[in-house]
């Protein structure tokens, strides 16, 4: 929970930034404001001075005087003064003197602490390296996506299965234009995206390329994997339907397991996917050119 109160001071933080440059561009700010924001500048609080709530992005800070609220991302901070509030820092340090005083809290994420003999903190250190979760809460998330993947998959196979057994199947046995064709949409899908983006006018197929259809695929693509890898478990015949469901399942739970392989099993599953994807363009594009077409006139008697 602390960590996504960093990360919500952080994103409050960037929004601030983006105030009238007249704000942020002055060489020599007033000190004496209810809000200060300096990006890519250093900053000095003098003895006499006191600010309300100040913000440092991208620089560092020497706080002699008063701030009742201090923010510092991507930058360092050192305290001789007072802070009557809490003190934030985000992916930075913080050196505390010996007169300074912290009146409440010291909020870090992936940040680091100084603290010199008789400096004066008043509420607790909170130190989080980033999001973090346990052991089991791990597995408890890793269970939910399987059991959704699975019911996403027995969908599929309900209102598809036998053009998924198909196309499960050859993924098999024509590996090789399945492999060429998920090189082509591996590639050639971002690459679509981004020309559409750069036209402008095409903004929307870009959107659509990119967030609807390359996740549309390869999600499809998972199911096909694990659907021909259940089957040839299985040791299913082309034709048999029966044990579809059973194939679609099992397939999924090897691929689920793969997954959590440290260091090569998210790209084993990403692979696979982009085959499964391959596989179902392959088969599409190599079927409609199989359409059979008559050559000729055929005269029946009545």
């Amino acid at each position: 929970m602390r960590s996504l109160n960093l990360l919500a001071v952080a994103a409050i933080a960037a929004t601030c930034a983006l105030a009238p440059a007249s704000v942020r561009s002055q060489e020599q700010p007033a000190v004496k404001s209810d809000v200060l924001i300096r990006v890519e500048g250093p900053m000095k609080v003098g003895p006499t001075d006191s600010i309300g709530t100040l913000v440092i992005i991208g620089n560092n800070v020497d706080v002699l005087g008063t701030v009742r609220e201090l923010i510092v991302i991507n930058g360092s901070a050192r305290i001789e003064g007072t802070v009557l509030n809490n003190m934030t820092v985000l992916n930075g340090s913080a050196d505390l003197g010996s007169s300074a005083r912290i009146g409440k809290d010291v909020l870090l994420y992936r940040s680091t602490l100084n603290s010199a003999t008789g400096s004066r903190i008043g509420g607790t250190v909170h130190n989080e390296m980033g999001v973090s979760l346990g052991a089991r809460a791990l597995w408890l998330l890793w269970l939910s996506v399987t059991i959704a993947m699975i019911a996403g998959g027995l969908a599929l196979g309900y209102f598809a299965k036998d053009s998924l057994g198909r196309v499960a199947d050859g993924l098999r046995s024509e590996w090789r234009g399945t492999v060429v064709t998920a090189l082509v949409l591996l590639f050639g899908l971002p690459a679509a995206a981004v020309l559409s983006f750069i036209t402008g006018i095409g903004f929307v197929l870009g959107f659509f390329i990119m967030f609807v259809m390359i996740p549309f695929l390869s999600l499809v693509g998972y199911v096909i994997v694990a659907t021909s890898i259940g089957r040839a478990l299985l040791g299913a015949e082309r034709d048999d339907a029966s044990r579809m469901f059973t194939a679609i399942a099992l397939g999924i739970l090897i691929l689920q397991l793969v997954l959590v392989v440290p260091g090569i099993g998210g790209v084993a599953v990403l692979v696979s996917s982009q085959l499964g994807a391959g596989a179902l363009v392959y088969r599409t594009r190599t079927k409609n050119r199989s359409v059979p077409v008559p050559h000729g006139l055929i005269i029946q008697p009545a």
